[in-house]
C-alpha cells in the first residue's frame, strides 16, 4: 500500500470521507424530521394543541444556515483520498481483502476471504451456537408472532392497545444475522460474534419485556450494576487497604453458553415469586 492508503485505514472505523453534495440532498429531509420532533416536544411541555411554535421554526432555520455555511466554507477534499477509497472498494467486491471495524480499537483490520471462513468455521464448531439456513424463515417468524399476539388478545390476556406496538411490520422486519469483528488485540486474531436483530420480528417484543421486567428485577436484587458509576458507588461502601485485591472475570462466549429454555424458565419462576 501507498502512504494514503495506509493513512486511510488509521484512520479509525467511523472514517467517512467528505460528501457535501450528499449532505445538501439530505438536509431538507432531516430538517423538516427535527422539526417534527422538537415540535411535538415543545407542544407537550407547553401543553398547545395544533400550534406551530414560531421558536422551533427559527431554530431549525438557523440550524440549517449554519450547515449550508460549513459546507460552502470547507476545505476542499485531499484528491488522493478518492483514488485510494475507489482502490479498496474494487478489492473488496474482487474479494481479495476484505476491511472491517476491529474489536475495541481504533483501526481498520484487513484480512483475506479464506481466513474469514476458516475463524467463522471454527466458532461455529466451538459453541455449536449456530447454524447456516438454506432459505429465509422470516415470514413464518413474522406470522406465528402475529398469530401468538393476537391469541393473546383474544384469550384477554393482553390489551388490544398492546397489539399494535407489539406486533411485527411485514415490509420493516429483517432477519437476524451473524456477522465478526476481529479482535486483532488477542493472539492468533480471533472475532467477536455479533447478531445484527435490531429490526428483528421479535424486536418490540424483547424491549418491551426488558422495560418491565428490569426494573423489578432491580428492586429485587443487591447485585444489579448497571453501569461503572452504579460500580463505584458500591465500591465506595467498602473500606479498602493495600492488602485487599479485586479481581474480575471474563467469561468465554458468555451469552451463547447460556441455556436458552432454562433461561426463561428462571425468569418465570422470579416473575411467578416477585411479579
Amino acid at each position: 500500500m501507498n502512504n494514503t492508503e495506509t493513512r486511510i485505514l488509521n484512520l479509525e472505523p467511523k472514517f467517512v470521507p467528505p460528501a457535501p453534495q450528499q449532505v445538501l440532498e439530505r438536509l431538507p429531509k432531516e430538517i423538516e424530521h427535527m422539526k417534527e420532533k422538537i415540535g411535538v416536544a415543545w407542544r407537550r411541555m407547553t401543553n398547545t394543541i395544533r400550534r406551530e411554535p414560531p421558536l422551533v421554526n427559527k431554530f431549525c432555520q438557523r440550524i440549517e444556515e449554519e450547515i449550508r455555511k460549513t459546507i460552502a466554507t470547507e476545505a476542499p477534499q485531499d484528491p488522493t483520498i478518492e483514488p485510494a477509497i475507489k482502490y479498496f472498494q474494487k478489492m473488496q467486491k474482487q474479494n481479495k481483502i476484505i476491511f472491517r471495524q476491529t474489536d475495541k480499537s481504533k483501526v481498520f483490520h484487513a484480512d483475506n476471504h479464506e481466513n474469514y471462513i476458516r475463524k467463522s468455521a471454527l466458532y461455529m464448531k466451538k459453541t455449536n451456537a449456530y447454524i447456516e439456513i438454506p432459505t429465509s424463515p422470516l415470514k413464518e417468524m413474522i406470522e406465528t408472532t402475529d398469530k401468538f399476539l393476537r391469541n393473546l388478545v383474544s384469550t384477554k390476556k393482553m390489551p388490544q392497545s398492546l397489539l399494535d406496538k407489539l406486533r411485527p411490520s411485514m415490509t420493516e422486519s429483517e432477519l437476524l444475522h451473524l456477522y465478526y469483528n476481529p479482535k486483532n488485540h488477542k493472539l492468533g486474531e480471533p472475532l467477536r460474534p455479533i447478531v445484527s436483530g435490531i429490526k428483528s420480528p421479535l424486536t418490540k417484543i424483547a424491549s418491551f419485556l426488558d422495560k418491565n421486567i428490569r426494573p423489578l428485577f432491580d428492586k429485587h436484587t443487591s447485585y444489579s450494576i448497571s453501569n461503572s458509576i452504579v460500580l463505584l458507588k458500591h465500591l465506595k461502601e467498602y473500606e479498602t487497604t493495600p492488602e485487599i485485591s479485586l479481581y474480575t472475570f471474563d467469561i468465554i462466549d458468555l451469552y451463547t453458553m447460556i441455556p436458552k429454555k432454562e433461561a426463561v424458565i428462571a425468569v418465570c419462576e422470579f416473575l411467578g415469586r416477585r411479579g
